[in-house]
């Protein structure tokens, strides 16, 4: 008769059942922990990305206060004629969020060279080095654009772009934005030579009679990774921004389905949303209230410099954008654009200020302009 003791010992080892009931039982509960896992991982990376919107924004403010004009959204009064049209807002907040040496840098590079060696802002992009406010760490495609190899340059991609209101506007050969003594948003051309005139007319707080609270300042775009890319990538030209011609309405872009190729650019990090974060053209740093959230932009030609663009974020079920008042709050794929099949302005007009109603694009349009006196709001 067998002891208790030789009992336990022929039985110390697992059988094979037993083992893979313990391995599916483990596999269960990694199938189980796994998204809960990434859902927190992205919870902390959309917690970041929030959290840079708003420094960017306090950002603004501060310069609003030093300067008492909101941040350029193209043609920064700090930089010389010859080359400030080419320059978007995000070169004169770079003293505010702890990047001075970078501003004198690129700000000697500009004077040194006068545009005579070819100091741009595609090459001051290039040789920024890593800024971590500008980046949202939910866009894969930022990290892939920090990689260098020999036909794509590694360069600083722009998460955050500068709200232009809720008319389309475009850019000529020269990088000058069309027509735009003062947008319908809050970042103008504040140096833009248009028919032989300089106009001069930077937006200051004071302006945003439609409350600083409900107008958006800055919001989030996607990164486009490559030319085939389908989440923040560019549909084909359908929208006309041309000074003095009617526009498309925003329902041909979204109704478009063939996909901008083009030969070179977005190899090279040249174009798409977010590649030029110095550039002031819309494609590059800035946005319309025009299309909901996370629709796919339309361009115009192969040369991307104008064409609807909105915000966009690989977060789920919108996009963040930051108020003038410097609070952020997330925007739903779902609001209101009103109807997406009336153009904007219905009649050929060469300055976006002649349009003068109020938005026609629901509560994202009324969110866009800072002095239309929409009653409409977003609620939370």
């Amino acid at each position: 008769m067998k002891t208790s003791m030789q009992i336990r010992k022929e039985r110390a080892g697992f059988t094979l059942v037993e083992l893979l009931v313990v391995i599916a039982i483990i596999g269960t509960l990694v199938g189980l922990l796994l998204p809960a896992v990434q859902s927190a991982r992205e919870s902390a990376r959309r917690v970041t990305c929030m959290s840079n919107l708003r420094d960017l924004g306090l950002a603004m403010l501060q310069y609003s206060d030093l300067k008492q004009i909101l941040p350029c959204g193209s043609g920064p009064a700090e930089l010389p004629t010859t080359v400030r049209g080419d320059y978007g807002y995000a070169i004169t907040v770079l003293p505010f969020i702890e990047q001075q040496s970078l501003y004198d840098k690129i700000y000697s590079d500009i004077h040194t060279a006068n545009r005579a060696v070819g100091s741009n802002p595609y090459i001051e992009t290039r040789n920024s080095g890593r800024i971590p406010t500008l980046s949202c760490p939910s866009d894969a495609a930022v990290a892939a654009r920090r990689s260098a190899n020999a036909s794509r340059p590694s360069v600083q991609p722009l998460n955050y772009a500068a709200n232009w209101g809720d008319v389309l506007v475009g850019h000529n050969s020269n990088h000058t934005t069309i027509a735009s003594l003062q947008m319908r948003g809050p970042f103008v051309n504040c140096y833009c030579n248009y028919g032989g005139v300089i106009y001069r007319n930077p937006t200051k707080l004071i302006k945003v009679i439609d409350g600083l609270s409900q107008t958006v300042l800055l919001g989030e775009v996607g990164v486009v990774e490559n030319a085939t890319d389908r989440t923040f990538g560019l549909k084909a030209s359908v929208a006309n921004w041309s000074s003095g011609a009617t526009q498309a309405a925003p329902s041909s872009c979204l109704n478009a389905t063939t996909w901008v190729q083009p030969s070179a650019g977005i190899l090279d990090n040249k174009w798409g949303h977010g590649m030029e974060w110095l550039s002031a053209l819309p494609v590059s740093s800035g946005f319309f209230t025009i299309l909901p959230p996370n629709s796919a932009p339309c361009t115009t030609g192969t040369a991307f410099n104008g064409g609807f663009h909105t915000i966009s974020s690989n977060h789920l079920g919108g996009a963040g954008v930051v108020m003038c008042d410097g609070r952020v709050t997330f925007i739903s794929d779902t609001i209101d654009c009103g109807d997406l099949s009336v153009a904007s302005p219905t009649t050929p007009f060469s300055d976006a200020t002649r349009y003068n109603g109020a938005s026609v694009r629901g509560v994202w349009g009324a969110m866009g302009t800072i002095s239309r006196g929409e009653t409409l709001r977003l609620t939370e």
